[in-house]
């Protein structure tokens, strides 16, 4: 099995990087140094782990685990430091990707509940849950905003994977009732980051060339400005940070200052992490 490296993310102090790798035999969650020092495993099998996200004070992170032995579903948070994992909500049917609230107070994950997926709403500690969507369209990917008062999602259609739009939630009303705003922009995309001000998205779309004489798809990471008009979700001043070499390249996200992207590419013939410096 070829080692793979994925799923970079930033502390929010900045000293820390979070990421996959299979190089202890399965996908585990491993940290390492912003200078590159200090290599170490955060989590251990059997159990296959994912997704990691920081809380705000980069003292922990919450994740996804899958047991396939048992059918075990789970979203955790573990202290960054090591030590026991607490679990957020356990499941025989499927989780994925829990995503820290920027204040710490919830965190936000895709479920499947009556054979389709959802979003719900937790406390840290899972003593407390509220399923945020229950239509026949699968919502994943929650992704806060910045300052928590937007929540960015995935959209497909029931039974479909593809295309998918990105839709946004507030909750100037409370959670109780949300405003969607749709979004207005390219199908086939899935965000990966807000910049640290809230105003531009990093995400991966799909694109799909015919100059081979058939439809070749590969990804392109862009960089938008944001705008929430009323019930849309505008995407605007759109740029391209490829560079032509778009096969593979996908997950950009910001460093917490918003001077740096870091993204996954296969450019060079397997999985790797690259640093763009903006501006």
């Amino acid at each position: 099995m070829p080692e793979s490296t994925t799923r970079a993310r930033w502390s929010p102090d900045g000293s820390t990087i979070a990421f996959v790798s299979n190089r202890s035999g399965s996908d585990q969650i491993w940290l390492i140094d912003a200078d590159g020092a200090n290599l170490r495993q955060l989590t251990f099998g059997p159990a296959r782990h994912g997704w990691p996200q920081w809380r705000h004070d980069s003292a922990r992170l919450v994740y996804w685990g899958n047991d396939a032995a048992s059918g075990r579903q789970l979203s955790a948070t573990k202290a960054a430091s090591g030590g026991e994992e607490t679990i957020v909500v356990a499941s025989t049917d499927y989780l994925d990707r829990p995503a820290w609230r920027p204040d710490g107070a919830y965190i936000a994950y895709a479920g499947i509940v009556d054979g389709n997926w959802d979003l719900w709403l937790s406390t840290p500690d899972g003593s407390w849950s509220r399923r945020l969507t229950s239509d026949t369209q699968m919502e994943t990917n929650p992704l806060w905003s910045p300052d928590g008062t937007t929540l960015a999602y995935k959209v497909a259609p029931a039974t479909q994977y593809n295309p998918t739009i990105e839709n946004f939630m507030t909750f100037e009303n409370g959670l109780e009732q949300p405003t969607v705003h749709i979004w207005n922009g390219p199908e086939s995309v899935q965000m990966n980051d807000w910049s640290p001000d809230g105003r531009q998205i990093a995400y991966t779309a799909e694109v799909i060339s015919g100059a081979s004489g058939a439809d070749r798809v590969s990804y392109a990471n862009i960089v938008s400005d944001l705008s929430l008009q009323a019930d849309a979700a505008v995407a605007t001043s759109s740029v391209r940070i490829a560079k032509g070499k778009t096969l593979g390249d996908r997950g950009a996200v910001f460093s917490p200052d918003g001077s740096r992207l870091v993204f996954e590419s296969t450019r060079d013939g397997s999985p790797d992490l690259w640093i763009l410096e903006l501006g």
